[in-house]
């Protein structure tokens, strides 16, 4: 699977973004000042969301008020991809419905991101997929049959499912990491992922070290922001050691070949140099 010509693979290096989310608070310049942090934390994607806050959220609800206010309009996007190019990041989005896709093809996005509250909406991810950009599937909330039913209906050859637990933060004993391996056996040849809602960077080296190769996380500029999600992002400094411990993991998992590296072949001909001197001084003493 390839997305902005990098190539996503279980034995590529990891594909690193970092959800911004709503967490401008509609704010474009606190966006453009997010995407700059995702930047110089190492990140190599910045993803909003894209939508319409009166196409899926009832003004009686609490949280319609927050959503309106974090509504983006349709300009401003194409000033936030361009932002996401001077900072050489790659710049994503969710759509929440299939004309906030529209919107985001108009503006040039290299794949499309779903998230786990659209897992189970079958017709949206088929009409997503016929673009023909690659797909990535958050799993929250979703069991092992909806995860069949979602496979159905994807290219599985452009398809990557994230593992997550739909729980902000997740505690440690619910984010269940051995269930990677699990996910991965269920959607091959698909690619899987890990969209972390855990507090620091344990479970996401796990995830490196259980063949993930497309990780996501929450940040904000501010955790005393008014927000729902503040509190729990990461801030600036959080996800650049997040982003850290993952490529260290995966440097440190490497191939699972049982061959010798480089330093290891010289030494094993420098023992067996001075096994053959002791042998032969031996043999030369008789």
């Amino acid at each position: 699977m390839k997305i902005a010509n990098r190539e996503i693979s279980a034995h590529a290096e990891p594909f690193i973004i970092a959800e911004a989310g709503l967490n401008h608070n509609g704010s474009i310049s606190r966006a453009f000042d997010m995407i700059k942090a995702a930047a110089d934390a190492g990140m190599d994607v910045v993803k909003f969301q894209t939508f319409k806050a009166d196409e899926f959220c009832h003004p009686d609800d609490p949280l319609y008020k927050w959503f309106k206010a974090s509504e983006l309009p349709e300009s401003v996007w194409p000033e936030i991809k361009a932002c996401c190019d001077e900072h050489n990041v790659i710049f994503m989005s969710t759509p929440q419905n299939r004309s906030d896709l529209d919107i985001l093809l108009k503006v040039g996005v290299p794949a499309v991101k779903v998230g786990s509250d659209d897992f189970a909406n079958l017709p949206l991810i088929s009409s997503y997929g016929r673009e023909g950009l690659p797909l990535i599937l958050s799993m929250g909330m979703s069991d092992l049959e909806d995860i069949r039913r979602a496979r159905e209906v994807v290219d599985p050859d452009n398809t990557a499912f994230l593992l997550c637990t739909s729980q902000y933060p997740t505690r440690d004993p619910e984010a269940r990491m051995s269930r990677l391996p699990t996910l991965a056996d269920a959607v091959r040849p698909s690619l899987v992922g890990f969209s972390d809602h855990t507090l620091g960077v344990t479970a996401a080296a796990m995830a490196v070290a259980y063949g993930a190769c497309i990780f996501e996380k929450h940040f904000t500029l501010d955790q005393k922001l008014e927000g729902p999600d503040h509190e729990w992002a990461c801030t600036p400094k959080m996800l650049r050691e997040w982003n850290d411990a993952i490529r260290s993991a995966w440097r440190l998992r490497g191939d699972a070949g049982l061959t010798l590296t480089p330093t290891e072949a010289e030494q094993k001909r420098k023992y067996q140099r001075k096994a053959g001197s002791k042998i032969r001084g031996v043999a030369g003493c008789k």
